[in-house]
């Protein structure tokens, strides 16, 4: 069906810049080095810089000439390597889903980026055509395809959402990422001073905020406000980039998404290939009445792995017609049935043990350590939360369970899609007929898991039996 062909010659900086960013690490070491002792690396040492960057730029270019994709028959193909020659061979049948997006790149040269997806193909796309003109990257999804595509275009829309601007900017300044940004900052900032041992960075720092303010103590308190605030700023600004201009259409047997600011994404989702839904109430938005839908999915997953967000925002009374009008196939009524008190104790003391042995050698061994008994109190606080929250209920084929981390989880699984369900006891759930609920769904990261830690015997029992009844 098609002959081999190569792809833009624009994929020769998406390889390079792919390249720099898997090694940056690497580099970013002997790049401060050579910044740091210019003068000892003129002469022959620049010849070799520039030698350097001249061959690796020809091996990209030679590594492009020798990557190649086609269509023979019923299977997709793709050969590439230099030294290596490598092929994979995917057929039609096993393709489940193909993504095209928009990056930096691409857009400045008017492309965009081909991804294949397949079931048990990890939390990456099998294949990934970085560089493709848009006529070609259509022309090749709908081969892919095939005549399942077809059908879904020629289908009637059903319905479709929209993050308005407004609800664009509170569903960014109420996620969670702001968590996960702290923790990059703080990864980034410890390697500095290895990187750039020279330049002094964190004694400057001090200096300067000591000039600020005569008190040690408030000068780290002030580092510690300055540091939160830019990390919200910057999860805030990462996650308008991501969901910016974000529309979800339902045409037939597939959902069709189109978000991103930087780098848009189009994700095409076949709805038999969705295995849960989960309504998440993250810290923020629980109290402000808000929440967010996200799918597992068999055949696709995002940086988080096995779930990507249909919803990013909605108010709570809106999930119900969502629901209804969106993914009918994972909508429920029933009310949620609460976990047995005997239970509360369990909640509680599987996060106050540990958090008492944190805080005992803190509060002896760390000045003002005595702080550190705050985080019993928080532990008995959670776990009391957890316990409340926990619920459950059966509708037809559909399990329903929430729970709680630190947001709020609500998850509905079809009974079709679970893979495995178990139930297990441990010596301190025998005393009180308490007993744990695991299943696992199918994914691309190999399963998504569900759980219910400490449930009664018999509503152990019923879920068991409900489950058995499908096999």
């Amino acid at each position: 069906m098609y002959e081999p062909h190569r792809l833009h010659p624009a994929a020769i900086l998406v390889f390079i810049g792919r390249n720099l960013r898997q090694m940056w690490q690497l580099l970013l070491p002997w790049f401060a080095i050579i910044i740091s002792k210019w003068s000892s690396f003129k002469g022959w040492g620049t010849f070799l810089l520039a030698l350097t960057i001249v061959i690796y730029i020809l091996y990209t270019v030679l590594y492009w000439m020798r990557y190649h994709y086609s269509l023979q028959g019923q299977d997709f193909l793709l050969e590439y390597g230099l030294f290596i020659r490598k092929k994979i061979s995917i057929p039609l049948e096993r393709i489940h889903g193909v993504q095209i997006s928009q990056g930096l790149v691409q857009r400045l040269f008017g492309l965009v980026k081909l991804e294949v997806e397949t079931a048990g193909g990890g939390k990456k796309a099998e294949v990934s055509l970085v560089a493709l003109e848009q006529i070609e990257a259509e022309r090749l999804r709908t081969a892919l395809h095939g005549e399942n595509a077809q059908a879904s275009v020629e289908t009637e829309t059903k319905a479709a959402y929209q993050l308005t601007t407004g609800r664009l900017l509170l569903a960014a300044s109420t996620s969670n990422g702001i968590g996960v940004t702290l923790v990059a900052m703080i990864t980034v900032v410890s390697q500095l001073d290895e990187w750039f041992p020279t330049l002094q960075l964190y004694e400057q720092a001090g200096q300067r905020l000591g000039h600020l303010f005569l008190s040690s103590y408030l000068s780290i308190i002030l580092g510690i406000v300055l540091a939160l605030i830019l990390a919200w700023i910057l999860s805030v600004v990462g996650w308008l980039a991501r969901y910016g201009s974000f529309t979800l259409i339902r045409e037939g047997d597939r959902i069709l998404i189109k978000q991103g600011w930087v780098e848009k994404k189009q994700l095409n989702l076949p709805v038999n290939r969705l295995q849960a839904i989960m309504v998440v109430e993250g810290l923020l938005r629980r109290p402000l009445g808000l929440a967010s839908i996200q799918l597992v999915s068999a055949g696709y997953g995002d940086s988080s792995g096995t779930t990507v967000v249909i919803a990013p925002l909605l108010r709570k009374t809106e999930i119900s017609s969502f629901s209804q009008t969106v993914l009918p196939e994972f909508a429920f009524e029933t009310e949620l049935e609460q976990i047995d008190p005997r239970a509360r104790f369990s909640y509680i003391m599987r996060l106050l043990f540990p958090s008492l042995l944190i805080a005992a050698p803190i509060s002896i061994f760390v000045p003002y350590g005595y702080l550190s008994w705050l985080l019993p109190v928080a532990a008995i606080i959670l776990g009391s939360k957890q316990y409340h929250d926990a619920a459950w209920a059966i509708e037809a084929d559909k399990l329903i369970l929430r729970s709680r981390s630190l947001g709020l989880v609500t998850s509905v699984i079809p009974r079709c899609r679970i893979q495995w369900l178990g139930v297990s006891q441990h010596l301190f759930q025998r005393r009180k007929g308490l007993h744990r609920l695991t299943l696992t769904t199918a994914s691309t990261a190999g399963g998504a898991s569900f759980a219910l830690p400490h449930i009664e015997s018999k509503t152990a029992a019923i879920i068991k039996a409900w489950f058995q009844q499908y096999k």
